[in-house]
Parts: structure tokens; sequence; C-alpha cells
């Protein structure tokens, strides 16, 4: 069994650093644009509606997306 981290303590600078890196790259090759954007918000939001009526998260995200990729095809 894997030992969780102890995050009360402080990083070092060092790893700060670094991981604020690889966050900015990350985030930098998967910036969207606002119409992907638009399609994840009403993804979530079905799933969320999803997961209330009793669907598992696994088979809320795909009911979700493909409610949501029928609907762009009808628009």
């Amino acid at each position: 069994m894997q030992q969780q981290p102890n995050l009360e303590r402080p990083l070092p600078p060092e790893v700060r650093a670094y991981l604020q890196t690889i966050g900015t790259r990350g985030a930098a090759v998967h910036s969207l644009d606002q119409q992907a954007r638009q399609l994840g918000v009403a993804v979530r939001q079905l799933k969320r509606g999803f997961i209330a009526k009793g669907y598992s998260p696994e088979a809320a995200h795909q009911k979700a997306r493909a409610r949501v990729h029928l609907d762009s095809r009808r628009a």
C-alpha cells in the first residue's frame, strides 16, 4: 500500500518551481477554445443531473457526452 505524502509541511522552493512549470506547460497544452469550454460545461452539468438520478459516475459521464454530442449535431 502506497503511503500518502505529508501535505502539512511546505514543499521546498525547487519542488514548487518544478510543479508550477509543469502545470503551466500542461495548461498551455490543454487550453481550449470557447466552444470546447461550453461543451465541457454542458457535459459536467448533465453528468451531475444523471448522478443525482442514481447513475454511476462512469455511466453518467457516458450518457452526458452522448447527449451533448447529439445536441451539438442538431444545432
